[in-house]
């Protein structure tokens, strides 16, 4: 026997399936527009993103966009990688822009959905971030989906281990940068520790206006957090996250002593960093393990 609530479900639907439904117009202007984009030569298809841009300095709001952005980026994957989004992927990337959680079943290609809202929000030129769950996945969707955003005009980049800093800063200048989520809370961990007292963004804006930075002054390998998409959100923000704070900065000193950042090794008799009781990760507990991190790194460099 069903209540009042499961009745009006049975009828109207449930709370999602309206709110998909509602994106139905939206897709319908996107597939208006693919006979026309499909007409365009690969010069005039690649012309769409500096046109693209002229509007969004005019004025123009990204939402705006979206229906030529997407078509655009459907059919540049239809040259080079040989593969059409169809309309559910187009609803989840209308969902990912929103900055909302898109539910793909296997085989729906949510590695291809994301291209529709990271080239859309790449065009601002703030960068946009593609957070994974290990670096094989940041690298195969870096060269596999890159070759759509490169056909356009875009930039892409990768952070994987054992790069140095200046390829880091490369990579995360530009358009499109692809990351696990160990080695992007990795460089943001480091990027405060060695920033300190000046990694607010109230510091880094007024540094940015100065032509160079003063001599001996840190100079962070990210610049700026402002778009992202989490790919296996679940696991990158749940499962993750349930590793306990004192396991990742272990990691992260380790990588840091790999990387020559620290000379001693950390974590050894003499120099122990200890945190007592184990923490879940979270940004508020980053903060503390960052003062924690630059008191060693104050005491190891002093030893120097």
């Amino acid at each position: 026997m069903f209540g009042f609530g499961g009745i009006a479900k049975r009828i109207f639907g449930s709370s999602n399936d309206r709110y998909v439904k509602s994106l139905g117009p939206l897709v319908k202007q996107i597939n208006a527009l693919e006979p026309t984009i499909a007409a365009l030569s690969d010069d005039d298809l690649r012309a769409q993103t500096e046109k693209f841009r002229a509007r969004l300095a005019a004025g123009e709001k990204l939402d705006a966009l979206l229906p030529e952005a997407f078509a655009t980026v459907r059919e540049a994957s239809k040259r080079t990688l040989g593969q059409r989004h169809y309309d559910v992927q187009m609803i989840g990337g209308i969902v990912l822009h929103r900055g909302e959680i898109a539910e793909m079943r296997t085989g729906e290609g949510k590695t291809l959905v994301a291209t529709l809202a990271c080239y859309l929000n790449a065009l601002t030129g703030e960068g946009v971030h593609v957070v994974t769950v290990n670096d094989y996945l940041a690298r195969r969707d870096s060269e596999w989906m890159g070759q759509i955003y490169k056909f356009l005009g875009m930039s892409v980049g990768v952070i994987v281990p054992n790069i140095d800093d200046d390829s880091r800063r490369a990579a995360y200048a530009c358009a499109v940068t692809y990351a696990s989520n160990k080695e992007l809370a990795f460089d943001y961990l480091r990027d405060r520790s060695a920033l300190g007292d000046h990694a607010s963004p109230l510091h880094l804006a007024v540094q940015s206006l100065g032509s160079q930075r003063a001599q001996g002054d840190a100079e962070p390998v990210l610049r700026g957090l402002v778009f992202a998409i989490v790919d296996e959100a679940d696991s990158v923000l749940l499962d993750e996250a349930m590793t306990p704070a004192t396991d990742f900065v272990t990691e992260v000193v380790e990588q840091m002593v790999e990387r020559g950042f620290i000379l001693n090794r950390i974590g050894r008799a003499g120099n122990t960093l200890k945190i007592r009781p184990p923490m879940p990760f979270s940004v508020e507990n980053a903060d503390m393990l960052i003062d924690a991190l630059q008191d060693v790194l104050a005491e190891t460099q002093g030893r120097q």
